[in-house]
């Protein structure tokens, strides 16, 4: 187990985050949802401890255990006072390393599952990005499972405690993390302390590491429309994205800026045309995915019923005067960097900011201090760079995908010409 370190002062804290390969990835092919299910129930159950002894120790210490999933990352956090960080951190050690996963506790977390993808299914984004995300890769690439993590009702209904304890000895291992530190305390006194809680953790040697597998992304098509039908929805959600020939290792410092022109910020070019000028919508937004591998760009758009295809018209235009007609100003260009530039300093007001900042370079292979050095960087952007970099913007390829009445949807978005596919709401 790696373990990278910086100490911070200013609060008698002690954050960590146990960074761990996979991430959606983690989310195993035809056992979707695993990944979610196996972190939820980590802390319902761990070396002999129920979930209620779990959570009353919790709140003894004073500490916060939590879990996510990102594109590349699986991660366990612990947020604990200096003063309490010893027992804190077993108790985090033995989630982490020795969780039960309850038979009882199982069937819970599975209704509440089932329960959150009914969720899904009713709110018009998560219909869409359930589509887009799989259908731009392909549901093999790592990048190509729905991103909520939820899986499916069949998958969800099907998981076994064999496949989740399983799950647990593949991707929760210490060959496999990196715990990141941020806090009220020196290497010399975190040390000791995570050698008494983590220094014995070894992986079950007979079961092979989780693997990520090399999937090319799905062939990439001209641009379409899948339509899906929300019998009187009050307002069409428009979502689209297309594959993009850039990669998150990558350094898209001008990319990333070019996207805040576009459809960043609240001056944005798409959201001052949709919402200000238009009045179509309270706000549309465009601009780039994270991970590490290969990005797409996204364009989000929730706009009333009637102005469904209009909306598409417009934001396609705006893309197209940006890369042509109407470049990006100095204007904007000033206007773009500031608030990237002003906007640092906040993004470290907490100590969870440091750990994610310490395992993004770690992630993207970036040195230590890329941070530090952001803001000259930033600087040193030319409006030409960010017109070359404003090209990535084609709308060629997207696919769009609109959720909404399809009896008043659907004759508006024939008017543009593109190829149609209509899916009924789940």
């Amino acid at each position: 187990l790696k373990v990278e370190f910086a100490r911070r002062t200013t609060v008698p804290l002690v954050r960590m985050m146990l960074s761990l390969e996979g991430g959606r990835a983690a989310d195993e092919r035809g056992k979707l949802g695993i990944q979610s299910m196996a972190l939820n129930l980590m802390d319902e159950g761990a070396a002999g401890m129920s979930g209620p002894a779990i959570a009353e120790a919790r709140e003894r210490l004073g500490a916060g255990i939590g879990s996510a999933a990102g594109q590349d990352r699986t991660r366990l956090t612990l947020d604990a006072l200096a003063s309490n960080l010893g027992p804190s951190l077993k108790l985090f050690a033995d989630i982490v390393q020795r969780p039960d996963f309850p038979a009882a506790e199982i069937e819970r977390v599975r209704g509440q599952q089932l329960a959150a993808l009914a969720q899904e299914a009713a709110n018009p984004a998560g219909i869409a990005q359930r589509i887009l995300t799989p259908a731009l890769y392909g549901p093999d690439h790592p990048y190509g499972a729905p991103p909520s993590g939820l899986g499916t009702e069949a998958s969800v209904k099907a998981l076994t405690r064999d496949q989740l304890v399983a799950w647990h000895k593949r991707w929760v291992r210490p060959d496999r993390g990196t715990l990141f530190v941020a806090g009220d305390i020196s290497a010399a006194e975190l040390k000791p302390l995570l050698e008494a809680s983590f220094g014995g953790w070894q992986a079950d040697a007979a079961v092979p590491a989780g693997t990520i597998p090399t999937v090319a992304p799905a062939p990439q098509q001209p641009a379409r429309i899948i339509l899906v039908d929300r019998p009187n929805s009050p307002q069409s959600l428009i979502l689209a994205g297309a594959l993009l020939p850039i990669e998150g290792k990558q350094e898209l410092i001008a990319e990333r800026a070019a996207a805040d022109v576009l459809g960043g910020l609240s001056t944005s070019r798409i959201n001052m045309d949709i919402r200000e000028e238009k009045n179509w919508a309270y706000g549309a937004y465009a601009g780039l995915t994270d991970g590490k591998g290969q990005l797409t760009s996204l364009i989000y758009a929730p706009v009333q019923t009637d102005r469904t295809a209009d909306s598409m018209k417009a934001m396609i235009a705006d893309i197209a005067a940006i890369r042509t007609t109407k470049p990006i100003s100095d204007e904007e260009r000033g206007r773009s960097i500031a608030n990237s530039v002003l906007a640092l300093p906040g993004e470290f007001e907490r100590g969870s900011a440091f750990l994610s900042a310490m395992e993004r370079n770690q992630l993207l292979g970036r040195p230590d201090d890329y941070y530090v050095t952001a803001a000259r960087r930033l600087g040193a952007l030319t409006t030409a760079d960010l017109n070359r970099a404003v090209q990535l913007f084609d709308t060629d390829k997207l696919l769009w995908i609109v959720v909404g009445d399809r009896a008043k949807v659907e004759p508006q978005l024939k008017t543009l010409g593109l190829p149609l596919e209509v899916r009924s709401a789940p």
